[in-house]
């Protein structure tokens, strides 16, 4: 009984947790474009590609994106490998950074999280794109895959982007 009131008081607090993010990212007038895909059974397939289409309206700006990555303790590894593609609405792939990426999401040295957690949950927000200007207006799609050892790669709950204008 206390095993399953554990985990009711785990998932409690992991809606909370989501309640709180979704709050504060409503009040970002920055933002114009974000979106998380949950993944089933906290395991992604590095068959699965994960795609994102947003809409630019201003090319005259520049923009952030961010890897949104909620995860688990029980991620088996202290970083990610992602690779990602970014095309316009013709199909035209736009340049962006050398692939695959490497992302740490635990301390290598301790092991402790990075980002911020509840339980044995963690949000993570890693910068992929700073300052990135699109090349025109227009609608465009990324598209995510994961290059990691194991396959399916447990621990990962969900994962997403965030598309927004650059500070001056």
């Amino acid at each position: 009984m206390i095993q399953k009131m554990s985990g009711i008081s785990k998932r409690i607090l992991s809606g909370l947790a989501v309640i709180v993010t979704l709050s504060l990212a409503a009040c970002d007038s920055s933002r114009i474009y974000e979106t998380n895909v949950d993944l089933s059974e906290d395991a992604w397939s590095i068959e699965d590609s994960l795609s994102f289409n947003f809409e630019i309206k201003d090319p005259s700006k520049k923009y952030n994106i961010l890897y949104n990555i909620r995860y688990t303790e029980d991620y088996p590894f202290y970083n990610l490998y992602i690779s990602h593609s970014l095309t316009d609405s013709l199909g035209q792939k736009i340049p962006t950074t050398p692939q695959p990426q490497n992302m740490d999401l635990f301390r290598p040295t301790t092991g402790a999280p990075y980002g911020s957690g509840i339980s044995d949950n963690y949000d993570h927000r890693i910068l992929v794109l700073q300052d990135f200007q699109f090349p025109h207006k227009g609608k465009y799609h990324m598209h995510v895959h994961q290059f990691m050892r194991e396959n399916p790669l447990r621990g990962v709950r969900s994962f997403g982007i965030c598309v927004e204008e650059a500070q001056e």
